[in-house]
């Protein structure tokens, strides 16, 4: 469901926002799992990442007897990430994992693969992502 914070408007950058995402408990057991590396204790808490438009996700904690994985919604296995207010309150998820069949599932509503230098280039001169550069460097240092 989304966008998540208004302002969002297609073909344009007026909404886009560093977004502040906390990974959970889940998220590191997730990494762990899947034998990622290159993983910052610090990043554990919380990372800024690009936004623009994406939705949010609303797990399901109970599935009725009578609709199969197959048939119906799934039941989202974990919650890895969730947004927040600038306040630091929690708001939906923002990423989630669940398994399907034999494979795996992430499900994202912001961009963790833009990274600032890629965007600086991408939108060069654009002030609404020169307007959130620097809070994505932040997390980028980690």
């Amino acid at each position: 469901i989304g966008p998540v914070f208004p302002g969002f408007q297609y073909n344009s950058n007026i909404g886009a926002k560093s977004s502040y995402i906390v990974l959970s408990k889940e998220a590191e057991i997730l990494m762990k799992k899947l034998e990622v590396k290159k993983l910052s204790d610090q990043m554990l808490g919380s990372v800024h990442v690009y936004y623009n438009g994406g939705p949010y996700f609303i797990p399901y904690t109970t599935q009725p007897e009578h609709i199969s994985r197959k048939e119906g919604p799934s039941s989202i296995e974990k919650v890895l990430a969730w947004y927040t207010t600038d306040d630091g309150s929690t708001l939906h998820a923002a990423i989630v994992y669940d398994t399907y069949e034999k494979g795996r599932v992430v499900l994202s509503g912001v961009h963790v693969e833009a990274c600032p230098s890629m965007l600086s280039c991408v939108y060069e001169g654009d002030p609404f992502i020169n307007g959130i550069i620097s809070e994505l460097e932040c997390t980028e240092q980690i």
